[in-house]
């Protein structure tokens, strides 16, 4: 059975749990004003709790997107940064769209698309300012003005915390009690969606991330966050965009053309994934595609000791991508904890753009902030005045 609010967040503004926290009480109250017999297991998506380790994770949450009847959106600085946020906000703009071509709602306005601020950002994308941030009236100044996380970790704001979450329980389930949003067409790659947040295409001098590991590893690769947060919350503290690449037959030239468009590989792969003969042809296509810019990240449960993990792993760069170029074994970087799978991560990050840019005579004389980065890092650009324009 379809959910009827799907939850649209960062991953990296619910580090603390608060986010899911305030989910789960919205949960409870939003059946309260809606018909008797609605249960609270029926109100919400919400990915940490409704996906199961082993599922398809990226199919559940196109399937909850195209059939859920709202999007309660919670912004923050992080949320716009997102792939995936921007995916899940495009499918319910398509869905919108295609309501409004509905005989009877030309020119009408419908609300599936419901924001919380969880953290202030301005400004706002363009594709989200005909949506109302709640009912104004009834939400205290310090909402709007501070966020939702602010108030939750305050007793001194429990008031308006409570206050806010009332008032959204009653908005929610007054536009459920009216909207008949229609289902989305079948998603058959939610990766194909393009982010309603983000110019089309890859973007230039970020990252492109696959992530070769098994689901389990990616849910909880040393007992704590999911790789997919780390990776998130590392992109952002560097100001390095990014976007994710699927581990599939494409691979090589989804490689290929991110290297193409100015965009740093960075493979993450556990050492079950990389070692299973089933997946040997993967990591062939993988290999050869790489090039002299991309990073690999080798990373495996810690062992009772973590230097033989650490060795373990080396050995295993060595011999997997002996076919990548002479600076193979160097840029493969090897975690067998949290800590150093970001900070290696950083590292790479944090030079992502400068050398990207270092690489590319064609941008060389048009970006000074990005010239500036890399003489900052000892790259220099060699940047040459160019005249453009017509007669040049």
């Amino acid at each position: 059975m379809a959910k009827l609010c799907f939850i649209s967040y960062a991953r990296n503004s619910n580090l603390d749990g608060r986010l899911t926290r305030f989910v789960d009480k919205l949960q409870k109250q939003i059946p309260g004003h809606l018909p008797h017999g609605t249960k609270p297991d029926d109100v919400v998506f919400f990915d940490v709790r409704n996906i199961d380790n082993g599922a398809d994770w990226m199919q559940r949450l196109a399937d909850a997107a195209r059939e859920c009847k709202v999007c309660i959106c919670f912004y923050s600085p992080p949320y716009f940064t997102s792939e995936y946020s921007g995916r899940e906000v495009q499918v319910f703009l398509q869905r919108l769209h295609a309501w409004s071509q509905l005989p009877g709602n030309v020119g009408a306005q419908a609300r599936a698309i419901i924001p919380v601020v969880w953290v202030p950002h301005d400004p706002l994308p363009a594709v989200l300012k005909p949506f109302q941030i709640g009912p104004v009236a009834n939400l205290p100044p310090t909402y709007a003005k501070e966020g939702l996380h602010a108030l939750a970790m305050r007793k001194s704001r429990s008031d308006a915390y409570n206050a806010v979450l009332n008032a959204l329980a009653i908005d929610i389930a007054a536009i459920l009690k009216t909207l008949t949003l229609p289902d989305g067409a079948p998603i058959a790659s939610f990766d194909a969606i393009a982010s309603a947040f983000h110019s089309p295409g890859p973007t230039r001098y970020g990252a492109a991330v696959m992530v070769f590991a098994t689901p389990a590893k990616r849910a909880q690769p040393f007992g704590g966050s999911s790789i997919d947060t780390m990776i998130e919350a590392v992109a952002n503290r560097c100001k390095v965009p990014f976007r994710e690449i699927r581990v599939d037959a494409n691979v090589d030239t989804e490689i290929k053309n991110s290297i193409g468009a100015r965009e740093m590989p960075v493979v993450v792969a556990d050492r079950e994934s990389v070692e299973s003969p089933n997946n040997a042809g993967l990591v062939k296509k993988i290999s050869a595609a790489l090039d002299e810019s991309s990073t690999v990240i080798l990373f495996d449960a810690p062992l009772p000791n973590a230097a033989d993990a650490v060795v373990k792993l080396r050995a295993l760069a060595a011999k997997t991508f002996a076919s990548w170029k002479a600076a193979a074994v160097a840029r493969c970087l090897v975690a067998a904890d949290s800590d150093t799978f970001e900070a290696e991560l950083e590292k790479r990050l944090k030079k992502a753009k400068t050398e990207l840019i270092a690489a590319d005579p064609a941008g060389k004389a048009e970006d000074k902030g990005l010239q500036a980065q890399a003489e900052a890092q000892g790259i220099t650009t060699g940047a040459q005045p160019v005249l453009t324009g017509p007669g040049a």
